[in-house]
């Protein structure tokens, strides 16, 4: 795939992410990457901003990392390590052990 700076910028624009620009080209998104890097282009900025305060605010309001890991289509740890890294606290999920 031979393409310019100024293409790949406006195809960033256009499809956001490297594994969209790969489809396109019918190449990986990996292969995407070491285009971009190539041209010291960097990532979309904060693309899953949205997604990840969404994920935030249904967490604090009482659902489980498990069920909005279903609701985004998300790993359970994938979910976690974005609550953390996002400064939410985190519960601790119930006994599975019965108390005497």
């Amino acid at each position: 795939m031979r393409v310019g700076r100024d293409q790949f910028l406006r195809l960033q624009k256009r499809y956001h992410t490297d594994s969209a620009i790969g489809r396109l080209f019918g190449i990986s998104r990996q292969a995407v990457h070491r285009i971009r890097v190539r041209h010291g282009i960097a990532p979309v900025a904060d693309r899953h901003g949205r997604r990840n305060a969404e994920i935030a605010r249904l967490y604090r309001q009482g659902l489980s990392g498990e069920a909005v890991a279903r609701r985004f289509r998300l790993s359970t740890p994938h979910v976690y390590r974005l609550l953390a890294a996002g400064g939410v606290p985190l519960r601790r999920p119930p006994s599975r052990h019965r108390q005497p």
